[in-house]
């Protein structure tokens, strides 16, 4: 998801016709993974260290919580495409 989503920045900002030798996509390839690997690290780390010290209400709660944001960002987004089509 990572790699799509990178894609879909860098082509929104002209990036990817930027790119016009070998050595410039090898360094944007390297650059996208290494900054990947980075992000899994440290949400690992801040995991492996939170893992003993959060109850299971607490990660209950804060799933509830996250679920109830997706949802809304969700709904949210309906309503502006309903809207966006109704005017169209």
């Amino acid at each position: 998801m990572t790699i799509l989503g990178i894609t879909g920045i860098f082509a929104g900002l002209g990036m990817i016709a930027a790119v016009d030798t070998h050595l410039h996509a090898a360094i944007l390839i390297v650059g996208v993974f290494s900054g990947s690997l980075l992000w899994w690290v440290v949400l690992s780390g801040i995991g492996k260290l939170l893992r003993d010290r959060v109850s299971g209400t607490v990660v209950r709660r804060i799933n509830q919580v996250c679920g109830i944001v997706l949802a809304t960002i969700g709904a949210i987004q309906v309503v502006l495409i309903a809207m966006r089509a109704l005017r169209s």
